[in-house]
C-alpha cells in the first residue's frame, strides 16, 4: 500500500479478512486502499465495518470522513472527523481535512482554526499553509494569503499549486512581472499545468508581449485542443499583432467548439471590422448581443462601427448614439473609451455640442495616452462646430 501497489495491497487485505472476518484494522486499511483508487463507496463500506468491529479506531472515522467529503457529503464528513479527534486530538491530517470540509460549507473561520492547529502540530506542513492561504483569499486578506503561500513554497519548493495561487494574486494586483515569474515556476514543477499557461498568456498579453502570449495559448491548445477559451485568447493575441486572418481562424474554432461563446463573436466582429468586412462584423456584433453579452465594450465597439465605418451603408449616427449610451450605462459613465465613443456618435449625428461635452468628460477620466486621443477629438469637434473642414 505504501508503495502505491494498490492491487497487491487489496489482494493481501482480502486474504487477511478471509482469515479473520473480525479484523477491524484490515477493513480500515482496505478502505484506505479504496480511497486511493477513488472507489469511495467501497471505502465507506469497509470503514463502516471497521467501526462496527472497533469504534475506537480513530483512523477509520477519518478515512470514512475523507471518502464522504470526496463525495460532497461534507457535514457528515465533519462528524466523522470530530469523532476521530475525540479519540486522538493530535492527528494533523484529520485537522487538515476537517478544515478543507469547513471550506466547502463556507465555515471559513473554523477552517482557519483547523489549519492553525495543524501548523502547531506540524509547523512545516505546506498543505496547511496553502489551504489557509486559500481561505485568506476568499476572505479578501490578500497580504496574509501571500505570506502563507511564501511559507508553503519554503516548505515545499516544488509546490506547483502554491506558485500558481501566488501568481494569480500578483496578476489580480496587476503585478504582471511577478505573476509571470510564479506561473513559470509552477510550469517548471508541472509542465502540463494548463491553467498556468492560460494565466501566463493573459499576463503576457496585458504587458504587450503579444508574441509570448501566442506561444502560451498555442501550448495550451496542444494540451487542451477542445478549449474554446484557448482559441479565443490566441485569437486576441493574433489580433494584437494585426494578424486578423489568424485571429478570425481562431475565433471560428472557438465558436465551433462553443456556438454560444458570445465574446468570440464580439472579438471576431472587431477583426472583421479591421479587414473592412462591415457586414460580417455587424452580423457578429448582433449575435454577441443576442447571446447576452452585456459588457460595455460590446456596445462600445458596435457603436464605433456605426459612427466610424468607411462604408456609408454602415454609418448611422442615431444607432451609434443608442449603442454608445448603453455602453456608458453599463460602465457607470466612468469608462473614458465609452464616453469617447458616445462623443464620436454625437458628432456623426450632427450633435457637435454634445460631442464636445462627452469628449471633455472622457479626457478627464482617460489615461495619459487616452487624454491625447481625446484632445485630438476635441480639436476636431471644435473645428466641426466652426464649420472648418480639413
Amino acid at each position: 500500500m505504501l508503495r502505491k501497489e494498490y492491487d497487491k495491497a487489496l489482494a493481501d487485505f482480502n486474504f487477511t479478512i478471509e482469515l479473520d472476518r473480525h479484523f477491524a484494522t484490515a477493513f480500515n486499511n482496505r478502505g484506505f486502499v479504496w480511497i486511493a483508487k477513488k472507489d469511495y463507496d467501497q471505502a465507506i463500506m469497509d470503514c463502516d465495518r471497521a467501526i462496527q468491529l472497533d469504534p475506537t479506531i480513530a483512523l477509520a472515522h477519518h478515512n470514512r470522513g475523507f471518502a464522504l467529503a470526496a463525495q460532497g457529503h461534507c457535514e457528515r464528513a465533519i462528524s466523522d472527523f470530530n469523532a476521530a479527534l475525540l479519540l486522538d486530538p493530535k492527528l494533523p491530517n484529520v485537522l487538515q481535512n476537517r478544515g478543507a470540509a469547513y471550506i466547502s460549507i463556507g465555515e471559513f473561520d473554523k477552517a482557519i482554526a483547523d489549519f492553525d492547529a495543524t501548523l502547531r502540530l506540524q509547523p512545516d506542513n505546506p498543505f496547511a499553509f496553502f489551504n489557509r492561504a486559500f481561505v485568506h483569499v476568499i476572505k479578501g486578506d490578500l497580504a496574509l494569503a501571500a505570506h502563507d503561500l511564501d511559507d508553503a513554497i519554503r516548505c515545499r519548493p516544488d509546490y506547483a499549486n502554491a506558485y500558481y495561487l501566488r501568481g494569480d494574486l500578483n496578476r489580480l494586483q496587476k503585478d504582471y512581472d511577478r505573476a509571470i515569474e510564479d506561473f513559470s515556476a509552477a510550469l517548471t514543477c508541472n509542465p502540463r499545468f494548463a491553467l498556468c499557461l492560460y494565466r501566463r498568456g493573459e499576463c503576457h498579453f496585458e504587458k504587450g508581449a503579444v508574441e509570448l502570449a501566442v506561444l502560451d495559448f498555442s501550448a495550451l491548445i496542444d494540451l487542451e485542443p477542445n478549449s474554446p477559451a484557448a482559441f479565443n485568447n490566441r485569437g486576441l493575441a493574433y489580433a494584437g499583432l494585426n494578424d486578423h486572418d489568424r485571429a478570425i481562424a481562431d475565433y471560428d474554432e472557438a465558436i465551433r467548439l462553443d456556438p454560444r461563446y458570445a465574446r468570440a463573436f464580439h472579438q471576431r466582429a472587431i477583426s472583421h471590422t479591421a479587414r473592412n468586412e462591415f457586414e460580417a462584423a455587424t452580423v457578429d456584433h448582433i449575435e454577441a448581443l443576442r447571446l447576452g453579452l452585456t459588457a460595455s465594450e460590446a456596445y462600445r465597439d458596435f457603436a464605433q462601427l456605426w459612427s466610424t465605418s468607411s462604408d456609408s451603408r454602415f454609418r448611422d449616427g442615431g444607432l451609434a448614439i443608442e449603442l454608445a449610451r448603453e455602453a456608458c450605462e453599463l460602465s457607470g459613465w466612468e469608462d473614458w473609451s465609452c464616453l469617447r465613443t458616445l462623443a464620436a456618435a454625437c458628432a456623426e449625428f450632427g450633435q457637435v455640442v454634445e460631442a464636445i461635452q462627452w469628449a471633455e468628460k472622457a479626457q478627464m477620466l482617460a489615461s495619459h495616452d487616452g487624454r491625447m486621443l481625446c484632445a485630438n477629438d476635441l480639436e476636431h469637434y471644435h473645428r466641426q462646430k466652426l464649420g472648418i473642414t480639413m
